[in-house]
């Protein structure tokens, strides 16, 4: 479900879990609020964890242009 979202941006998300229920038949019990509920739980969950990392790349020390193996001065 998290590429569905990944691939289909520009789509509402309550289009999106219309057709997602179509065809998952795991999802049968939900109602289309609950599949939408549930793909913006995956969205925030998945943003909330890349934004960790961008908080601890952060606050690492910086490493310069001389750290770089690729680099020949």
């Amino acid at each position: 479900m998290f590429v569905v979202l990944a691939t289909h941006q520009e789509l509402p998300r309550d289009m999106l879990a219309a057709a997602v229920k179509q065809f998952r038949t795991d999802l049968e019990a939900y109602t289309r609020d609950d599949v939408a509920g549930l793909l913006t739980a995956i969205w925030n969950g998945g943003r909330s964890g890349y934004d960790a990392v961008l908080r601890t790349r952060a606050h690492s020390p910086k490493r310069g242009a001389g750290a770089l193996s690729w680099v020949k001065e």
